[in-house]
């Protein structure tokens, strides 16, 4: 149950506590804040960023475009929650520091079951008031990804075409999608087409540091979309959209893990074109500097659009991911 005023008219900032409890407070709150901006009937949509805590141009162009929404200039409501997993965001991690929850892999939360499920919890009751979600992600501190705008395919055909139609309005260079992935039930974005809600998210940059040519991405992108769903007035200018490339990625065989514990020297980066069995890099054990290294080797065919942002990996560390052209 959402115990905030979705229905008045108007700009304002509303605070959703989350009840905690640790040896610093006992009965203390997590005071998530969540923006409102609504003018009358239309469309509702649900802006969100710091899902996972150490990703930033999210939560940096949701903050940017609080300051420029304004009523006389929307029809309909504006949601936006900058700050989603609020102590994870604060510690600058991924999952949060107070249960080790991914708040992407907490939904629906109905169990709530510590601080990150009740999060998820209040962020997952909002749906049913929402026509889209837009859920701005990055690579956080382990990957980087070609920015892009990312979805996952709604089984309604009706539902995947807005998402199509959608992405390809963001007007980012790299639309990436998939059909099925580990987790994606649990996120954000799959309880909101399980509730047959267009959902997208992105993929704006990562290492744990902020990327200006994907930050000006989404400022452009948060633009086009809101008019493309007809939420800010069709009079406001859109940014100029950029030739667009739709890649997928089909299965599990397009992730490439480290298999050991070591440093990885990796041989191609973001962007390059690579085939099934092309070597990937090597794999230097910490322990015996003159041992030759491990051979790593791409599984699939396709287009590298991510990488991890260490050298220092363990096993089944992330090294890269590919897709292939839609």
């Amino acid at each position: 149950m959402v115990e905030i005023d979705l229905e008045s008219d108007g700009k304002r900032v509303e605070v959703y506590p989350v009840p905690i409890s640790t040896h610093e407070s006992a009965y203390g709150q997590i005071r998530n804040q969540i923006g409102i901006v609504k003018s009358g009937t239309g469309p509702c949509v649900l802006l969100v960023g710091g899902n996972h805590g150490d990703e930033y141009e999210g939560q940096i162009s949701l903050r940017n475009l609080w300051h420029k929404l304004d009523p006389k200039l929307i029809t309909g409501t504006v949601l936006v929650i900058a700050a989603a997993n609020l102590p994870a965001v604060e510690a600058g991690r991924r999952t949060s520091p107070l249960d080790n929850g991914n708040l992407n892999r907490a939904f629906p939360g109905i169990n709530a079951r510590g601080p990150t499920e009740s999060i998820a919890a209040f962020v997952h009751a909002l749906l049913p008031t929402c026509d889209f979600v837009l859920d701005l992600h990055s690579g956080g501190s382990s990957l980087v990804y070609v920015p892009s705008i990312i979805f996952g395919h709604a089984p309604d055909p009706v539902v995947l075409k807005k998402q199509i139609d959608a992405a390809r309005a963001f007007g980012s260079s790299t639309i990436l999608s998939f059909e099925s992935l580990p987790g994606a039930m649990n996120s954000l974005s799959g309880s909101a087409i399980a509730k047959g809600i267009p959902a997208l998210a992105s993929e704006l940059g990562g290492g744990g540091s902020v990327d200006v040519s994907a930050l000006k991405m989404a400022s452009d992108g948060l633009n086009n979309f809101l008019c493309h769903v007809g939420v800010l007035r069709s009079s406001q200018p859109q940014a100029q959209r950029a030739r667009t490339r739709e890649l997928i990625i089909p299965d599990a065989s397009h992730y490439l893990h480290s298999p050991g514990d070591g440093i990885f020297e990796p041989l191609v980066d973001l962007e390059t074109h690579i085939q099934a069995g092309e070597l990937a890099g090597f794999l230097h054990n910490v322990h015996k500097s003159f041992e030759t290294p491990e051979e790593i080797r791409f599984n699939s065919a396709g287009v590298v659009v991510c990488k991890s942002a260490r050298a220092r990996v363990k096993p089944g560390d992330c090294l890269f991911h590919t897709a292939i052209l839609a």
